[in-house]
């Protein structure tokens, strides 16, 4: 898919992406000293969008939902990634508009924007997503283009620099985004017209709005420090603090609410089902549903036309574009309006119960777990029968102890369908959920870097394949 978001707005919450081909004549060749001006409302939702659309979704969303086995390839392009028949064509998509050809240009002008107009709403949150952004990259591939990255004709090969120092600054980073926010300017300008995360709360307090994206930022920390727990178990007491600050509800939830139903505005995920309808839902997912009772299984995914539900068997899925054969994810879940979750309480009630069992505190472990737990259903219309009734098998919620494989089940859940990514992420740290074996070969460990910057930058490019561990997962950078 070689398609990028280009944003207009033209009233309130109405928006039109016009889907169009972005080109570079270098890798990374954007010059923030003499950007196009245009206003920070535009960037900003520009940016935002971009971020839903071809960061956190798309290719990048897509392909990690096989890795993570919440879907497998039943058709073409997506077959052929299950099949591990990955090129470093793949990423290209990601790595312009996902990333720094897209959405990391946006946040860099913004953030020149926002600085030399002292507005510290826009400043902070734009500070957030780029460190968000990078995460996901660095996240995928290792190392990357951090420090000498987006500098124009200054810096045309940019180094790459290496995930444990990148780490360090995407901490940094997110600290003074935090304090920029809170400190931030609070009017008109940055509305429900141009934030379609968060928007403006019912009261029309934008205070409260600027307060929801800095739990969202505590939320990305707590994130961040749980994927280095596996390197230094340290970790684990900062992301407990971080996720102390962050969601409290499921209100509090990150998500990107911006699609409309214009062929051109619809839920990226939903564009892909109905123009190619290549993900059917993985055996792997259907199995664990059914294997708990989860009232959740038919408000995940489809029957088919005999009510059944089938599962595709990673790896080894047959042709089935039209969805005979196995099952596809709800209208329930992927609508053509469907927000996007980015992060959710669930999540930060997950990661505070494996950074509780890590300092092998069982009480509030479980505490945590139940709470994620119940998130989790009530966000997918689970009523408190059903909760209870889930709550009570032992295969749930034990009698006995809390162990790291309840929470990434649940997690890996709870995920479904939007951050598969992070559930990948998960899997890379912890070896959870068990997946099915794919007849091909392991799960991928990273990204191969895309064929764009090869071709660009191939002097710096690492030396990698899929099967090499980032640095948080094997302690190595390449």
């Amino acid at each position: 898919m070689r398609k990028f978001l280009n944003i207009v707005i033209i009233s309130g919450l109405s928006i039109i992406m016009l889907l169009g081909c972005k080109n570079s004549l270098e890798e990374l060749n954007i010059d923030p000293n003499n950007p196009i001006e245009v206003p920070m409302s535009t960037l900003f939702t520009s940016a935002s969008t971009y971020f839903a659309y071809n960061t956190v979704g798309a290719d990048m969303s897509w392909y990690s939902s096989l890795f993570s086995q919440h879907f497998a390839g039943a058709h073409n392009q997506m077959q052929n990634a299950d099949q591990l028949l990955i090129t470093s064509e793949d990423m290209n998509n990601f790595w312009q508009g996902g990333a720094y050809d897209g959405t990391l240009m946006d946040l860099t002008d913004l953030i020149r924007k926002a600085e030399t107009e002292g507005n510290n709403s826009f400043l902070g949150t734009a500070r957030m997503l780029r460190a968000f952004t990078y995460s996901i990259a660095t996240d995928a591939f290792g190392r990357i283009p951090y420090s000498e990255a987006l500098k124009g004709d200054e810096i045309l090969k940019p180094h790459f620099d290496n995930q444990q120092d990148i780490y360090q600054q995407l901490f940094a980073e997110i600290d003074q985004a935090i304090s920029e926010m809170e400190s931030g300017i609070v009017d008109d300008i940055f509305s429900s017209n141009i934030d379609f995360i968060y928007g403006i709360p019912a009261d029309g307090d934008y205070n409260v709005q600027m307060s929801l994206w800095i739990k969202a930022a505590y939320a990305l920390k707590a994130r961040l420090h749980i994927h280095l727990v596996k390197q230094d178990v340290s970790h684990a007491g900062l992301a407990i603090a971080a996720a102390s600050e962050a969601f409290t509800s499921n209100d509090d939830d990150m998500r990107f609410r911006g699609w409309n139903e214009a062929a051109s505005g619809e839920n990226s995920w939903y564009q892909f089902r109905n123009d190619r309808n290549q993900l059917a839902v993985s055996v792997t997912l259907v199995n664990m549903l059914e294997n708990l009772n989860d009232p959740r299984l038919l408000v995940y995914i489809e029957p088919l036309a005999d009510n059944s539900i089938v599962g595709a068997p990673n790896g080894a899925a047959v042709q089935d574009q039209n969805g005979t054969l196995y099952s596809r994810a709800s209208p329930n879940v992927i609508s053509a309006t469907s927000p996007s979750d980015l992060i959710t309480f669930a999540e930060i009630l997950f990661i505070q119960a494996e950074a509780y069992l890590l300092q092998s505190d069982q009480g509030n472990a479980k505490a945590a777990y139940e709470k994620g737990v119940v998130a989790a259903l009530e966000r997918s219309g689970i009523d408190q029968a059903g909760i209870d009734a889930y709550l009570a098998q032992e295969d749930v919620l034990p009698a006995g102890n809390l162990t790291i494989e309840h929470v990434m089940n649940q997690k890996y859940l709870a995920a479904f369908p939007y951050m598969a990514f992070e559930s990948w992420t998960d899997y890379r740290r912890t070896g959870f959920p068990t997946q099915t074996v794919n007849p091909n070969g392991p799960t991928p460990r990273r990204w191969l870097y895309p064929s764009s910057t090869r071709n660009n930058n191939g002097v710096n490019v690492p030396t990698t394949n899929l099967n090499s561990g980032v640095w948080w997962d094997d302690g190595t950078e390449d």
